[in-house]
């Protein structure tokens, strides 16, 4: 073809189409409110924490907070996973309001970050990444004996796997919210 035919200065005809509209999340106002008020209490128990004096690079307050975190938001899991007294609508909303609200309030990921790398930039290399290292091995720890404790609460020794993978997700990712 030339560059004189009709069709050499047309553009092409394309076609749009409309891509399928996302749906949003629905969002249950009875859902955030136990969030919002299970967060206030476990702010404000980090808080009470938080007054306790750190030894040195240790900061007892956080550690402390970030333990009982772990314990509590695993031994939830657990137990909710084997309860059977309670109904699916009062078990999300014990998960959502003790475990995401209460338990997300209370440990604190960003304050044991800033924490260990501030006692590392201020030169207490080794201290900063103890104190790191010691508070996810014993936070691991910690989630365990939670699991253990809240299938021993509902008289069952097995923990569905759906348990366990949402306490091992907690657990690693957990640490909480600033």
């Amino acid at each position: 073809m030339d560059s004189q035919s009709p069709s050499a200065g047309a553009r092409p005809i394309t076609h749009t189409t409309t891509p399928p509209a996302r749906k949003l999340p629905d969002i249950h106002l009875d859902i955030v409110l136990v969030v919002f008020c299970g967060g206030a209490i476990g702010t404000a128990i980090r808080y009470a924490f938080a007054q306790i004096p750190a030894a040195g690079s240790f900061h007892t307050g956080t550690f402390v907070a970030n333990m009982l975190a772990c314990f509590c938001y695993a031994g939830l899991t657990a137990y909710l996973a084997g309860a059977s007294r309670f109904g699916a609508r009062s078990k999300e909303l014990a998960s959502r309001g003790l475990g995401m609200g209460v338990c997300g309030g209370l440990s604190t990921m960003s304050t044991l970050a800033l924490e260990g790398f501030t006692a590392i930039r201020d030169g207490q290399v080794a201290a900063g990444i103890a104190y790191l290292l010691v508070t996810f091995a014993l936070g691991l720890v910690c989630a365990s004996a939670g699991v253990w404790a809240g299938t021993h609460l509902t008289g069952s020794s097995n923990v569905s796997a759906e348990a366990s993978a949402d306490t091992n997700a907690a657990t690693t990712s957990k640490g909480g919210k600033a």
